[in-house]
């Protein structure tokens, strides 16, 4: 650590080491002064021979010696300029005024100079006697047990002081700070006490001026009492000559010494950091730390009338490194310079208020304020400073897990787009929790508010959003598309999120695959029936243009009261431009799932494809388990298109079967046959539906959950020991009563039931359960082929399969002879819709992994991955992927 000369009370103590110490060449002579009874012209040597003045034995002594100082109160300024230890009785009762006259309290220009246990008082109202203990250009400079008060400046100035040594320093009522270095190395602060001094406790800077050596090893150590807070400043002070080093005006600081920092602090001693450049010129950073949150950010507001602070405040906790954004109402600090600090992956707190500034994010980071209510006295509201994008991405997270994070935040934007992704950009790992974009419902045709908007250059993917709300706005999204390079929008998550009231849609998309909307409310837009294209105004407009889509899934969604009054508007409208301008590079959209949740009181209720238009596309919709009601034609016109609770202007049929249609008598169809499907429903007064509708069976009552019981993943055969043995497996179980086998000699002819009794299935399970049974009545030789029924709590059998197997003998089986080797066969039927058997041979007991890959590479679904006997083995694919979702049209590789 630093050298320090050893107090003169333990001196006393321990002769031998005085001893050791002169023959060393640390002898001294001792000096004694005495305010009662000393005189000058004495020679200081005894105590009754003491000097008058303090500064009398220091002129006489030479370097090295001590000078002790008896009680009693001493009016005079000191001058050291040689080595020397002054030493008091006891602090509290030695006392040196030097508040009069003009002049520092001790000024110190010697190396090895040490102070102990007296008192320094100066006069806050003599601006000539402006410093107590003022140590320049000097090393090694010790302070032990002092008190140092009422100064017009600073209590303790040190000036270029090197390997020094402050200790028990109580430094109080000074106009200044209590303690200050500039342009110091290597100095420790222990066990300070520094109260109610007007600029802080401490200041740690460079100046550069008189003593250009920069700041460093500075450290706080034991038990300090800070009263306000400890300030760094960095910069050419004042611009004077010369200038600090290279980098020497910059001071780095840390709470963990082993980093080796300029500045080392404790958490003992303050947690909390104030950031931001400061009014004097030129400008320059300031860093004050205090103890508390409060306090700083108290400080922060306060700017710039507290510590010479401008627009760019923001604090930092100093236990974990965030930053944390204030706002007193009054004078805010700013994101964006917070933002602008940090480094990827830290963490931004913005408190509540309202925050006027338009931001750029530009790395990973998780910005998490207050709230996102209305209210700014509790909730963090982002408005525009000027006419740009409120919130501009330009950066990205890491993964799904480690996001780019926007939480608890309100976003208002006034005529302009809240959230903004620009023109050629690729954004991705992106997460909104609980993140509100509110517009004003501007109704006007500048289509400027835009609650998420990602250009038509610009790429989205892997979005996550949670509990936020995107609301009385032009559009909640606005996704565009470039014809001449087309871009995407791809692994999208929205749940629990609101989409209402916005003028003209509450999405409207050019762009989207594999996107998850679960039970989001999309309520009342379309609400500006006088907006220049009101004519396709509705809830969601997924409008594909220019690519290949796939995957749009809507699990338990409100979609109530969209598109009111307007020729064409719906509650979700579904479609992928192939033809006329498109046709050069057409849209297709494969798999939309509709589970859940409601569809009522819109102008149309789900529309897929654009009324007179080709429509190749989507293909594999699927509607189930959806309340469908009430969506009636209120557009005053004649000229609408078809209207109803379904309506499908594609040229593939949609599955809207199981789905309650506001009627028991179900949908009203009346359509003439033969047609797809061929059947109608002309005496249904439910919602009506279009051709191409599959809506039989629906549900004859409301509460209408899901239409097939078992998600069946697996469903397998092979011969074995005792004959055929069959295994399948369900991902989710809704309502199973239990399963029944059936069996075949032919893949197309008749199947009978073969197990007696019923299977017990898992009831209503969203766990996997794995099952068996074995076809003992078989003989060698034989192929069988088995369908596997499950029965839900109305008595209902749904089928799945069929499968084969070939019977091999039980010896064949017992020794291992057959088959002979390893093999794995073509699957069939190949192409496929819905499944697929895959045929495998064992010649012995082995661990078997078999799968399913894209053409990419990707893992789809693990069919088996255990141990499995000797003989052949069949497992089934149902196209679709490990979390049961169903997968595109293509080509796949199993393995």
């Amino acid at each position: 650590k630093f050298k320090r000369i050893l107090s003169m009370k333990k001196l006393f103590l321990l002769p031998l080491l005085l001893f050791s110490l002169i023959s060393m060449g640390y002898g001294f002579t001792d000096y004694y002064v005495n305010a009662a009874t000393g005189n000058d012209a004495n020679d200081g040597l005894t105590t009754g021979t003491a000097k008058l003045t303090i500064q009398a034995a220091i002129n006489t002594a030479s370097a090295t010696d001590v000078v002790h100082v008896a009680a009693g109160t001493y009016n005079e300024h000191l001058t050291i300029s040689k080595a020397l230890t002054v030493v008091g009785d006891d602090e509290a009762t030695v006392i040196i005024d030097a508040g009069a006259g003009s002049g520092y309290g001790i000024d110190i220009s010697a190396d090895d100079v040490t102070l102990q246990y007296f008192t320094l008082v100066g006069d806050v109202t003599n601006s000539a006697a402006r410093y107590g203990v003022k140590p320049s250009g000097v090393d090694n400079f010790t302070a032990e047990h002092l008190t140092v008060k009422e100064w017009y400046r600073t209590g303790v100035d040190l000036n270029g002081v090197t390997n020094s040594y402050l200790t028990d320093i109580d430094s109080r009522d000074n106009l200044g700070f209590g303690v200050s270095t500039i342009d110091g190395v290597n100095i420790e602060f222990n066990n300070m006490t520094t109260v109610n001094n007007a600029w802080g406790d401490y200041n740690v800077g460079t100046w550069g001026r008189y003593y250009p050596v920069g700041t460093s090893g500075i450290v706080f150590s034991g038990t300090n009492s800070i009263d306000s807070f400890i300030q760094i400043e960095m910069g050419d002070y004042n611009g004077g000559t010369p200038i600090p080093p290279a980098g020497a005006a910059l001071i780095t600081y840390s709470t963990n010494i082993l980093d080796g920092a300029d500045v080392t602090l404790q958490l003992s001693d303050v947690g909390y950091s104030l950031h931001g450049t400061q009014d004097d010129a030129p400008n320059q950073i300031r860093i004050n730390f205090f103890t508390n949150e409060s306090d700083a950010l108290t400080a922060g507001a306060s700017a710039p009338s507290f510590g010479h602070f401008i627009a760019d405040r923001y604090v930092r906790d100093l236990s974990d490194d965030s930053f944390i954004v204030g706002n007193d109402g009054v004078n805010p600090m700013s994101i964006q310079t917070a933002i602008d600090a940090a480094s990827a992956g830290d963490v931004i707190h913005v408190k509540a208020g309202t925050f006027t500034e338009n931001i750029t994010v530009d790395k990973k980071l998780s910005i998490i304020g207050a709230g996102s209510g209305a209210s700014d006295a509790t909730n963090s509201v982002l408005k525009k400073s000027t006419n740009t994008a409120v919130v501009s991405l330009t950066g990205s997270g890491s993964s799904a897990v480690d996001p780019l994070l926007f939480q608890d935040v309100r976003i208002e934007p006034v005529n302009v787009i809240g959230i903004d992704i620009g023109a050629g950009l690729s954004v991705s790992y992106v997460k909104l929790d609980n993140v509100f974009i509110v517009g004003t419902n501007e109704t006007n045709d500048t289509e400027a508010e835009r609650g998420l908007n990602v250009n038509a250059t610009a790429n989205l993917d892997n979005l996550e959003i949670v509990d936020s709300a995107f609301d009385n706005l032009t559009y909640g999204w606005y996704f565009f598309n470039s014809s001449a390079t087309p871009t995407t929008a791809t692994n999208i998550s929205v749940t629990n999120t609101s989409f209402s009231s916005n003028d003209a849609k509450g999405i409207y998309v050019e762009k989207l695959s594999d996107a998850t909307f679960e039970s989001c409310t999309i309520h009342n837009n379309g609400i500006n029936t006088g907006f220049w294209n009101a004519t396709w105004n509705g809830g969601f407009d997924i409008n594909l243009k220019y690519g290949t889509f796939q995957n749009l899934v809507f699990t338990d969604c409100i979609v109530t009261d969209n598109g009111l009054g307007v020729k064409e508007g719906a509650g979700i409208m579904i479609k992928a431009r192939d033809d006329g301008s498109y046709a050069g590079n057409p849209a297709s959209l494969d798999i939309v799932t509709i589970t859940g949740g409601e569809v009522t009181g819109n102008e149309r209720g789900l529309r897929f494809g654009e009324p007179g238009k080709n429509n190749a596309t989507p293909t594999n919709v699927e509607v189930h388990s959806v309340k469908i009601s009430g969506n009636v034609q209120t557009y005053g016109g004649v000229d609408g298109s078809a209207y109803g609770g379904v309506v499908n202007h594609s040229q593939s049929v949609v599955d809207a079967t199981g789905n309650w249609w506001g009627d028991p008598t179900g949908p009203y169809d009346p359509k003439t046959l033969p047609s797809t499907p061929d059947y109608n429903n002309p005496l249904g007064t439910g919602d009506a539906v279009t051709p191409l509708v599959e809506y039989d069976p629906w549900c004859n009552t409301m509460d209408c959950d899901v239409l097939v019981p078992v998600e069946l993943t697996t469903f397998a055969a092979y011969s074995g020991a005792e004959g055929v043995v069959l295994e399948w497996s369900t991902a989710t179980e809704t309502e199973n009563l239990g399963f029944f086998i059936y069996r075949s000699d032919t893949e197309d002819g008749e199947y009978v039931r073969i197990s007696d009794d019923m299977i017990d299935g898992a009831g209503s399970a969203a766990d996997e359960h794995s099952y068996s049974f074995v076809d003992v009545d078989v003989v060698a030789g034989n192929t069988y082929f088995y369908q596997l029924a499950d029965v839900n709590y109305n008595g209902e059998l749904t089928f799945h399969g069929p499968i084969s197997a070939e019977v091999q003998s039980t010896t064949d089986v017992a020794a291992n002879e057959i088959p002979d080797d390893f093999s794995l066969a073509q699957n069939y039927p190949n192409p496929f819709n819905p499944g697929t058997t895959i045929s495998f041979a064992l010649p012995e007991v082995s661990q078997v992994k078999l799968a399913v890959y894209s053409t990419s590479g990707q893992l789809v679904k693990v069919l088996v991955n255990g141990q499995l006997a000797a003989g052949t083995h069949q497992f089934g694919w149902y196209a679709k992927n490990a979390a049961g979702m169903k997968v595109p049209s293509g080509l796949y590789f199993y393995r």
